[in-house]
């Protein structure tokens, strides 16, 4: 569509007749992603705070359904790659978000841990040396009140910051264990993420909001009753990989609400919806 033409229907979007602006909205909705930046030139273009509105909802529209799709061919893929899941949830707060400088962040953190470590080792020694390495080499933490922090969620706060939540933390150190091929699980339910060790020569849990502490299956629900999160059965076993990602979109969609960002949280449940 020319320049002209599209700058004439986006200006529609300021009719009175709900049925032209709608109509507008649903034709330019069909440009998808490729549209975002003629729209967001047609935004600077025009002073009108309400055609500027619709232009700001029908961009984030799109976004929203663009990152369905990728979520939905996510689900699907024989993988269910973590790290591509942490990137397409951290694109949601940024869109221009830089992959390859984040999975080569994690990649260097990794090749740093593994010169530390040796086949002599146990299991449980390497975990120390990569809990050392994470938490107090590093220096990896918890943001203070994380629960109410959207961008605690997202993989460019923890690796600019050093700063994340349970679930970016608990994502960091599943994703770094199994590029060392060490076997661990996650579990998690929408106030909580932990780690399952299996093996060794019984289980274990990892909490990666306490610097990687270690416990006994024993000592599962007295740690829970500490932090005040209920126990549950699906603590006792792994969590497949969508269900750690509904468990993170969830805790996401609660800071959104708890920030009083309703639309936010609304497109947040879109995105839950999809898996």
């Amino acid at each position: 569509m020319e320049e002209k033409k599209f700058l004439a229907l986006v200006s529609l979007l300021e009719d009175d007749d709900p049925g032209v602006s709608n109509h507008v909205e649903s034709v330019l909705l069909d440009f998808g992603v490729q549209g975002i930046l003629r729209l967001e030139s047609a935004w600077e273009m025009n002073a009108d705070p309400k055609v500027q509105e619709r232009i700001e909802d029908i961009i984030q529209k799109i976004r929203v359904k663009d990152l369905s799709g990728k979520l939905i061919d996510w689900k699907n893929s024989p993988e269910q790659d973590l790290l591509n899941m942490w990137h397409i949830v951290s694109e949601f707060q940024n869109p221009e978000l830089d992959r390859d400088k984040y999975i080569s962040n994690i990649n260097k953190l990794t090749n740093k841990i593994w010169l530390e470590l040796n086949d002599r080792m146990s299991i449980y020694e390497k975990l120390k040396i990569i809990n050392y390495m994470i938490f107090s080499l590093e220096g990896f933490k918890p943001e203070p009140d994380n629960s109410k922090t959207p961008g605690a969620h997202f993989i460019s706060t923890l690796m600019s910051n050093k700063t994340g939540n349970v679930f970016s933390l608990g994502l960091l150190y599943l994703i770094i264990t199994r590029k060392l091929n060490i076997r661990l699980y996650g579990i998690a339910l929408e106030e909580y993420f932990l780690l399952l060790q299996p093996d060794m020569p019984g289980p274990f849990y990892i909490d990666p909001m306490h610097r990687g502490v270690f416990f006994t299956p024993r000592e599962l629900e007295t740690f829970l009753s500490k932090i005040k999160v209920p126990m549950s059965e699906l603590f006792l076993k792994p969590s497949d990989h969508v269900l750690l990602a509904k468990s993170m979109l969830e805790s996401l969609k609660k800071s959104y609400s708890s920030g009083f960002k309703p639309s936010k949280a609304e497109d947040i449940a879109q995105l839950i919806n999809v898996l």
